[in-house]
């Protein structure tokens, strides 16, 4: 619904799917589980699997999109934007 609203679908879409991929790799699940079945909406999305809280952190700069996931105790807040060469 998020990326039906939104002014840049393609964007919001990419953006989703780069939380997606980073939180099933921060668990190491692949694509077996099942994309539909965790919620990464939002501002400040968080995720609960197995006891522990999965956070992000996200850097967008022109048309590139770059985000890690990882337990929420283990990402810092001071982490600086990543530095990207073409």
């Amino acid at each position: 619904e998020a990326i039906r609203r939104s002014k840049e679908p393609d964007a919001m879409f990419t953006r989703f799917w780069c939380r997606k991929e980073s939180f099933l790799k921060a668990i190491g699940a692949g694509l077996r589980l099942p994309l539909a079945s965790f919620d990464i909406s939002g501002d400040t999305p968080h995720v609960a699997h197995e006891g522990a809280t999965y956070a992000f952190y996200e850097h967008c700069e022109a048309s590139l999109f770059f985000c890690v996931c990882a337990a929420a105790d283990h990402l810092a807040d001071d982490i600086p934007p990543p530095i990207i060469r073409l």
